[in-house]
């Protein structure tokens, strides 16, 4: 019998929240996540004993005394809820089995607070010790807040709103789209279906332009409001914001070209603007997508990202707190009300029909953006809940797919994990049903039950 003096990190929640909370390495300093960023925090201070010794070296009895007390380091209390968490970890399980993508990320977000409460990167792994030999990097990637991606269609409801609180367009407004429409040298498309393919979407206003998902029309209203007034509202959104949630490497959206003037952001072209304008030429992450979608949910203010809420001593006292920060008024609130139910008939009787959950109002909007290196697609879905008038939404949530293999759209791919993930979440959370009578539930299965079965689509830089 032997007693061996040492500790050993564990992590009881295994591969849940893996890439967030990182792990430690053998020589007790973090090597990912949150062990890494907040290693020096953790660690606290050590306690120093002095003594007075012979010259022999040897300690002289009675002589000891503390110079300072050790300080134990805090524990990090975080805004996920583990419940939220390891329902979009299972969901994203799903997705890896059904579509073997490239990756997947899922956040879900409270748009009230700017509280993240999951954050599901996949491939994933189990940080504890014994549990692994080596760890790839690509497991270790935190998907959520370090992944660049061109979001696509989603970024079409920060555009109408732009576009409505600058008074380019009202909610009358039409466009006319003949499925295609060339700016400069470029040539832009829309995702079509059945007889729209021979005519496009025809003539349609801010509300059908979300519900069709029309790349054509979103890129008039880009070259309609301008590049200055396109860029001022992504900025009011959050899109090209620093997240600071201390997770390591978390990017900042950007403009994906090169821009001339004294602003290096500056979009400089109606061009890029029309691109700008349905997703494309700009970068961000998840959680920028997510935020952005809370502000809409949140009548206009956007809140900033939090994933650290307190620090706390072993007794659960906080000895340092972060509560929840307003970032400021993405639009006004007339105008979210507008876009919240314009996102509802993208469910209701538009590309997001599959997501649609009996007793609850949801508003969301598909994304499915080719990428530029590979021949792959990104296919996405973000939408929040509950959505009616009177109810305070509860989860924005959004799903991202890298490269799924067996489909690529948006609507197809990431909007059943959406539905799952959302539908297991208000069950959870108890939220109480804001649509008992499950009207927005029964229009979209009218809407899915007579959908033309050809869903061939037109070559496009960005579809629905």
């Amino acid at each position: 019998f032997s007693v061996k003096d040492g500790s050993k990190r564990t992590y009881p929640s295994g591969k849940n929240a893996a890439q967030v909370v990182g792990f430690m390495g053998s020589n007790g300093v973090g090597v990912s996540g949150l062990e890494r960023s907040l290693d020096k925090v953790m660690h606290g201070k050590p306690g120093l004993i002095s003594v007075e010794k012979d010259n022999y070296d040897r300690e002289i009895p009675d002589t000891a005394h503390i110079e300072s007390q050790v300080q134990d380091g805090p524990n990090i209390q975080t805004t996920i809820d583990s419940t939220a968490q390891n329902i979009a970890t299972e969901a994203a399980d799903k997705l890896v089995k059904n579509y073997s993508p490239k990756g997947v990320s899922i956040v879900i977000v409270d748009p009230v607070t700017g509280d993240i409460k999951a954050m599901v990167s996949a491939p994933t792994f189990d940080p504890n010790p014994g549990q692994h030999t080596s760890i790839s990097v690509d497991a270790q990637w935190e998907r959520c807040s370090t992944m660049l991606f061109e979001p696509g269609s989603t970024l079409k409801a920060v555009t109408i709103c732009g576009a409505l609180d600058s008074g380019d367009i009202t909610e009358n407004s039409h466009f006319e789209c003949p499925g295609w429409l060339k700016v400069g040298n470029k040539i832009i498309h829309c995702a079509l279906h059945g007889d729209e393919r021979r005519t496009g979407h025809g003539l349609l206003d801010s509300r059908g332009i979300l519900r069709k998902s029309c790349n054509v029309a979103a890129a008039e209203i880009g070259m309609k409001m301008g590049p200055e007034k396109l860029y001022a509202a992504d900025r009011r959104f959050g899109i090209l914001d620093a997240l600071n949630i201390r997770i390591p490497g978390e990017k900042s959206g950007k403009l994906s070209f090169n821009s001339s003037g004294k602003n290096a952001e500056r979009i400089n072209t109606l061009s890029k603007a029309a691109r700008v304008a349905f997703g494309h030429s700009v970068v961000t992450t998840p959680i920028h997508i997510a935020m952005a979608y809370g502000a809409i949910a949140n009548r206009g203010i956007l809140m900033k990202p939090r994933l650290i809420s307190a620090y706390a001593m072993g007794s659960g006292k906080p000895v340092q707190s972060w509560p929840p920060i307003k970032a400021g008024r993405a639009a006004t609130e007339a105008t979210t009300e507008k876009v919240r139910s314009m996102l509802c008939s993208v469910v209701s009787d538009g590309t997001g029909s599959v997501v649609a959950i009996p007793g609850y109002q949801v508003a969301g909007k598909t994304g499915t953006a080719t990428k530029y290196q590979g021949q792959g697609y990104f296919a996405s879905f973000v939408g929040f809940l509950p959505a009616s008038p009177s109810a305070t939404p509860r989860a924005v949530i959004i799903v991202g797919v890298d490269e799924p293999k067996n489909g690529h759209f948006g609507a197809e791919v990431a909007a059943p994990a959406f539905k799952d993930i959302a539908s297991r979440l208000m069950k959870a959370w108890h939220v109480p049903q804001d649509d008992p009578s499950s009207s927005q539930y029964n229009l979209a299965n009218v809407k899915l039950h007579t959908k033309p079965k050809n869903r061939l689509a037109m070559n496009v830089s960005n579809l629905q």
